[in-house]
């Protein structure tokens, strides 16, 4: 970083997308030790990257990487890593417009009153960007998520692509279809949890309805599909 001296395109592109939060105009002349005329030719800057959406700029006039997530979300946990870490997800992301998202590791903390948060959890949390994952502290604790279903796997011959997950709760008659992007991973023969999103008619067996797996899928083993 060269002191004194106006940034180029890359070096500032780098210097927002790896800052933990967004940054101002302020900050980023301060950085690069930049005065009078250096600061009018680093706001053109800045508005040439935000016009092209490599950054986008907030309220606050501060800048950030448009892929990035915001300060404060609601997020779902969804399991428990190797090393016992919680994982969650952003309550609101779409796979198929977003990609596979970012992870996201619930901080440590205390708890003072109530229960622990746990997987299936809704919490409203401060992120904190960490490189290519965040950091999350929790605000408070929204509720459990929606009601997950076990059933098996299963990729029809004909559906185009779709699979189709039957309960293994025999009182459960509806089968749920499930989209290419939300398949997690899941092979025909593979016990799994699924997300019910939008349930068609009780009284319509093998009705379509939007359904995504449980982010916990990738983790159940083939061994409960011979237990049930």
């Amino acid at each position: 970083m060269a002191k004194g001296k106006v940034p180029t395109r890359d070096e500032l592109l780098a210097f927002i997308r790896d800052s933990a939060t967004p940054v101002g105009k302020r900050e980023i002349a301060r950085a690069w030790s930049l005065k009078g005329d250096q600061r009018i030719e680093l706001k053109e800057l800045l508005r040439d990257l935000r016009d092209s959406g490599e950054i986008a700029a907030d309220r606050a006039k501060t800048f950030r990487d448009p892929a990035a997530l915001s300060d404060v979300a609601v997020l779902e946990i969804v399991r428990v890593d190797d090393d016992g870490h919680l994982i969650a997800v952003p309550r609101r992301h779409d796979e198929e417009k977003d990609g596979p998202p970012p992870r996201i590791e619930i901080a440590p903390q205390a708890t003072r009153s109530g229960p622990a948060p746990a997987v299936g959890d809704r919490v409203l949390a401060n992120l904190k960007r960490r490189g290519n994952a965040y950091e999350a502290r929790i605000i408070r604790r929204l509720g459990s998520g929606p009601k997950k279903i076990l059933g098996l796997y299963e990729e029809p011959e004909g559906a185009h692509g779709m699979g189709l997950v039957s309960p293994t709760d025999r009182k459960l008659r509806q089968s749920f279809e499930i989209r290419p992007a939300d398949k997690n991973g899941a092979v025909p023969g593979d016990i799994v949890w699924v997300e019910p999103t939008a349930i068609s008619a009780p009284n319509s067996p093998g009705g379509r309805s939007r359904v995504k797996l449980s982010k916990s899928a990738a983790t159940t083993t083939k061994a409960v599909s011979s237990s049930v």
